[in-house]
């Protein structure tokens, strides 16, 4: 038998939520190290939850054209040298992208998908997301800014948490 201790964050209430995952949940969690592409010098990471029809996904990442809006999806292949055409975009609620603020050209981006619904792809459409990657676009080139040159790509592979005694 295996006892479990929930630790728990905020515990003032009683909507107070683990800080650790369950290892019976059947959430799985992704992340992609995105990296430079295109001689951009921009870098970030790509974190994925998906439980069920429910994928949330985090972007972070830096080094990016200041002021300028950023296309970034999650791609059909695994590898950054021929990712495929995209399969889920990772925009805003209402369409828009993400702007690059900051000196740094900084973006962090959360947004919660429900999966199958309103034009969104269903899940059988991007499920194995470990055999898919993350681009993140937009460059400036010979003065134009183009919005779909690859800046950074990084397949997603998933995490495996292991409880260790």
């Amino acid at each position: 038998n295996l006892d479990y201790l929930h630790f728990r964050e905020g515990c003032e209430n009683d909507d107070s939520q683990p800080i650790f995952q369950d290892p019976e949940d059947d959430t799985k969690n992704y992340k992609a190290c995105l990296k430079p592409m295109n001689n951009s010098g921009a870098v970030g990471f790509a974190y994925l939850q998906l439980d069920g029809n429910t994928l949330k996904t985090t972007v972070m990442a830096t080094g990016l054209e200041s002021g300028k809006s950023h296309l970034q999806h999650i791609h059909e292949n695994a590898g950054c040298d021929n990712p495929g055409p995209p399969i889920l975009s990772l925009d805003e609620e209402g369409g828009t992208w993400p702007v690059a603020e900051a000196m740094f050209g900084d973006i962090i981006y959360h947004r919660t998908f429900t999966l199958g619904t309103n034009g969104i792809p269903a899940l059988s459409a991007i499920n194995p997301l470990e055999n898919r990657t993350v681009n993140l676009h937009g460059m400036t080139v010979e003065g134009s800014y183009n919005a779909g040159i690859v800046v950074a790509c990084g397949p997603l592979a998933i995490l495996e948490f292991q409880i260790v005694s």
